[in-house]
């Protein structure tokens, strides 16, 4: 039941510093099996002089296992990576 600041470090292959991109969103869901269950829509984040980040309000989310994906887009392309963060909100008690 708290919020947490999560930065998102993007690096270009060719140049191996943090790089901070324009347009970067992230979705949050569930897994149901095989099935991906929608729990966050994706969402734009912010972005400050030396990165890209949003705030998590960790309140509205029950006690289970939950994934992160991330995708920018640049021009006309939308990019969508790989790796996915996985995390679990824990029981109080």
């Amino acid at each position: 039941g708290e919020k947490r600041k999560i930065t998102v470090n993007f690096r270009n292959i060719d140049n191996p510093r943090t790089e901070v991109l324009d347009e970067v969103y992230y979705k949050i869901y569930i897994l149901e099996g095989h099935t991906q269950v929608l729990v966050h829509d994706w969402t734009s984040m912010d972005k400050a002089s030396n990165e890209n980040y949003f705030l998590l309000d960790t309140s509205y989310l029950i006690p289970r296992e939950y994934f992160m994906e991330f995708k920018s887009k640049t021009h006309t392309e939308e990019i969508f990576y790989d790796d996915y963060v996985k995390f679990e909100i824990l029981s109080e008690k």
